[in-house]
């Protein structure tokens, strides 16, 4: 049997349900994770000694989009990039690197409640 042991916890200033987390697969000796709720996405480092500390936070200026879900991909020439979607349909490239949006896509029509990046081709969605 295994026992689990409680070291640390987190909870975002804004007090509501968070729909997805996601480990960064491409900077696992950082051990960076994002996680997504209300119009925030918030990207944070485990370091040393069980603490979690953000290191970069995004706001839609739309108060009524929610973001449910995030997923990590990188550019052709290496650049970190974190996309997420929500209750709008709309899908936001955003660069870690630049902490920048860097493209969007509309047209979806529904929420998104799922991303998953290609395993072969960073750049299928």
């Amino acid at each position: 049997m295994v026992n689990y042991k409680l070291v640390g916890y987190l909870k975002e200033g804004h007090s509501q349900p968070l729909f997805g987390v996601q480990f960064n697969p491409f900077l696992p000796e950082k051990r960076i994770f994002a996680t997504v709720g209300t119009n925030r996405v918030t990207v944070y480092q485990c370091v040393p000694d069980n603490q979690i500390v953000p290191i970069q936070c995004y706001t839609d200026a739309d108060a009524e989009e929610n973001f449910y879900a995030c997923t990590w991909s990188l550019s052709d020439s290496g650049e970190v990039l974190l996309a997420v979607g929500g209750v709008k349909g709309i899908i936001r490239i955003l660069s870690t690197d630049t902490m920048q949006c860097i493209i969007t896509f509309t047209g979806h029509g529904n929420a998104v409640n799922e991303l998953q990046i290609h395993p072969k081709d960073n750049n299928l969605f």
